[in-house]
Parts: structure tokens; sequence; C-alpha cells
């Protein structure tokens, strides 16, 4: 084997795939990245059997071939050379020599045999989606995936694909995050559950264009999703999801319009009075037009007045101010609306829409007092 080929192109790829090395393992060649040279490019690619990442770039091939490097030393290694072109080259022996101007690193490779190679899948369906869309929706939901181990479905996040919907949900028996966009496909009918281990090193490689698109396939087993010039493949999280349709109401005698903003500088303030794995609640004590948010800690205690426009009835409700900002800070609305039907009934934040909704169960005021 032997090519030539950009620093910054093979830097990147190895930052990118190295996302699917698996901290510790006892399969063969299981740290290290696959590299293959052919025809007029170079591929690299990494399986830790639950995601592989694969990253294809452009390169002089003077001489197919593949060899596995150990993905530590290829990422210290390369990305303390020069911006220059990088000449890898290695013999039958698995003799590899790397070239960066004047710099000469003569190391073993490993032989491929027994690396897990990404494999042909069967693929059923295809949907297509923008990347940025893609990206927003993990990082609108994420947050409140179940870290139970008890239960592993909760562990990742239903996509729900419907008549031209997707919709993807997470929840976490505190929470409900919901975010629903049209696609193009309209014939597919799926659910999956994706990991969320997956979906937090897709979101941290996929990029944010709002042209650039991304294919999801899907199989049995599987979700591939090709974007740019990398294939990002996670196994599916086998089991039913739960039913959170039975759950949602449109029913409520309160409803607030606040400034998203004003709404959450405030409810970050409240934190400053907390001591970490404090389980104070903040606490909502809704008027006419005016909204009081306090909070009463070992520390001290806040209190803030919020205008609001209100419908419906007087109402006090706690919650636990880390719920609220999660929500709250992945919301671009300028002003939100919070329904609410009693202090012990779930709140909901949704557009009109309901292209999102974020539904938050209350701290009982009873207890925390």
């Amino acid at each position: 084997m032997n090519f030539v080929v950009s620093k910054s192109d093979f830097q990147n790829a190895i930052s990118t795939v190295i996302k699917a090395v698996p901290l510790k393992s006892n399969l063969s060649n299981a740290d290290c990245i696959l590299i293959e040279a052919r025809m007029e490019e170079v591929r690299l690619v990494a399986n830790n059997m639950e995601m592989a990442i694969e990253c294809i770039i452009p390169a002089k091939v003077l001489e197919e071939g593949k060899i596995c490097m150990e993905s530590k030393f290829l990422q210290d290694t390369i990305r303390k050379f020069p911006e220059d072109d990088i000449n890898i080259s290695c013999d039958n022996h698995l003799k590899t020599t790397i070239i960066c101007e004047s710099i000469v690193y003569s190391v073993s490779g490993k032989e491929t045999e027994t690396f897990n190679d990404i494999p042909n899948f069967d693929i059923k369906e295809h949907m297509t989606i923008k990347e940025f869309s893609l990206k927003e929706i993990i990082r609108q939901t994420i947050f409140s995936i179940s870290d139970n181990e008890a239960n592993k479905t909760l562990r990742g996040e239903l996509f729900e694909i419907k008549d031209g919907t997707l919709r993807v949900i997470s929840l976490d028996g505190q929470r409900v995050s919901i975010r629903k966009i049209e696609i193009e496909d309209k014939e597919i009918n799926k659910k999956i559950i994706v990991p969320g281990k997956s979906l937090n090193d897709l979101f941290n490689i996929i990029g944010k264009d709002a042209e650039s698109e991304a294919v999801l396939h899907f199989t049995d087993n599987h979700l591939i999703i090709t974007f740019g010039n990398t294939t990002f493949v996670t196994r599916l999280i086998d089991g039913e999801f739960f039913n959170i349709d039975n759950v949602l109401s449109k029913d409520y005698s309160t409803k607030i319009t606040i400034n998203k903003k004003k709404l959450y500088d405030c409810v970050d303030r409240s934190t400053t009075i907390a001591r970490e794995g404090d389980k104070k609640a903040i606490v909502f004590s809704i008027g006419d037009n005016l909204m009081e948010i306090y909070m009463n800690s070992a520390i001290g205690s806040m209190n803030e007045k919020i205008e609001v426009e209100k419908e419906g009835n007087d109402l006090k409700i706690g919650f636990n101010p880390k719920y609220l900002i999660d929500a709250l800070k992945v919301i671009d609305d300028e002003n939100i609306h919070l329904y609410f039907t009693s202090p012990k009934s779930p709140c909901f934040i949704r557009n009109d829409e309901e292209t999102y909704i974020y539904m938050i169960l209350p701290v009982n005021l009873s207890v925390d007092a």
C-alpha cells in the first residue's frame, strides 16, 4: 500500500471515525482504524460492534492495499504534523512508513483479516433529511434520554416516521421531549429506537449546513446514515417504546404566554442558591398577568416577578429547575406557551403547530417544604 493524502483531510477523517473505537475490548484489532487505499481515495473505518463509522477522502493512490493502525497513535501523530501532504506506505511484513516533509516514522501496522469491517446490509427503506434538521432534532431531545439500566428502550430515542412526518421522542420518567418535522418521503411507515450514545456521537460529527442532506437507510437491526463523505452505522434497540400518546393531553386550566429568554434567565439564576445535589424546587405562582418565581434553600432565597399573558385559573406549582433549563435552552421561539392542569399534573411547553412538545412533571411542594 502506498498513498499520498492531505494532512487536514486525513486528520478530520481520523477524528470522525475514532468515535467508534471502543474504550475497552477483547476483540483483536478493536482499538484500530482500518485504512484502505483504493482507486483515487482512502477509506477509514472504526467499529465497536454497536456503532461503526466510515470516512472516504480523496488521495493519490500509488499502490492499493489496506492495513490496521492503532487509533490513538494515529490520531496523536497526525495531529502534530505540519499542514502538508502525508505519504503512507507499508510492505508485505506490515512495516509502515509515514512521511510528512522531513519527518519520517517507521512503525508496525496490524493485519486486517480479523478487523470487523462494515458488512453489506439488506436495505429495506430509506428517507432523506437535511443534515441541519437532523442535528437540531437530536440537540432538542437528547437531554431527556433515560440512564436507567433496567429499561433499555428508554436509553434511546424513538424515531417514528408516518404520513410524511418524522417524530422523535425521548423520556426519562420525569419529562418527555418531542420534536416533529415534515419530510419528503411520504410512503415510509417506520418505528425504530436509536441508542442515545450513538445519537450523541452522530451529533458531534454531522454537519450543520442547511442545504446538505443526510440519507437514513433502514434494515431490520441497524440504522445507516450517509452524509458528505461519511457513513454512520448504529445497531438499533430492540423492544417496544413507551406509548407517549397516552399521556399527552391538550386539556388545561391555566395557560401562560411568556418571553422565553426572561424565563430561562430567571430559572438559571435560581440555581446559584442551590448546592450541587440539592433537589429544591423552583416555584411558579401564577396570577393575573404576573408570575412570581421563587426558591428557598439552605443558602438563601430568591424571588422574581415576570409579566405573562394568562388564560384560566391562578396556580402555584413547583419544578426541578434543571428540567426547565434543559427544555428552555433548546427552544428557539421568542415567546412560548406553558399549559397547566393542576399543581400535581404535568406542565406542557408546546407551540401552536406542536413541532415541539416538552412535558415536565412537577415537584410535590409539601414534600419539598
